[in-house]
């Protein structure tokens, strides 16, 4: 434990912009310390490759999602100009489409219906518990009033 207090000393001077030769450090001590900062030197150089490598791949990554965006765009944009023709052609050949919408209003109407019959069961079921809760309560007042 010694040893590590001396070198973390070793540390602070040298970081204070002391020099080990003004520290007296003997040459074994002089020796281990050279060899942890080489050691350490070829840590941060892998730390920065690694780095490095990493920067790199989220660079290309960032590069794809880019394309992928533009692409999707293009897909989009094909896709309204397909419909936006479709909507033409239906229009010049004297069908307004009036059906197709029909059925979507009786779908949504439907579709309506169903959430709304689903809301008022779960409204039900909620005043049910908001009862049960109450219930619940009055009952535990009473045990917890005569204390």
């Amino acid at each position: 434990m010694g040893e590590l207090q001396r070198r973390g000393g070793y540390r602070e001077a040298v970081a204070a912009g002391s020099s080990l030769a003004e520290l007296q450090v003997d040459p074994a001590t002089l020796e281990r310390i050279t060899v942890e900062i080489r050691e350490q030197e070829g840590l941060i150089g892998g730390y920065q490759k690694e780095n490095e490598r990493l920067t790199e791949e989220l660079r290309a990554a960032r590069g794809e999602a880019r394309g992928a965006a533009a692409a999707a765009e293009t897909r989009e944009g094909d896709a309204r100009r397909q419909a936006l023709l479709a909507s033409q052609a239906a229009v010049h050949r004297g069908d307004d489409g009036a059906e197709g919408l029909q059925a979507q209003l009786a779908r949504a109407r439907a579709d309506a219906v169903r959430a709304s019959e689903q809301w008022q069961l779960r409204e039900v079921e909620m005043r049910c518990d908001i009862d049960r809760l109450r219930a619940t309560k009055r009952d535990l007042e009473a045990r917890l009033h005569p204390l």
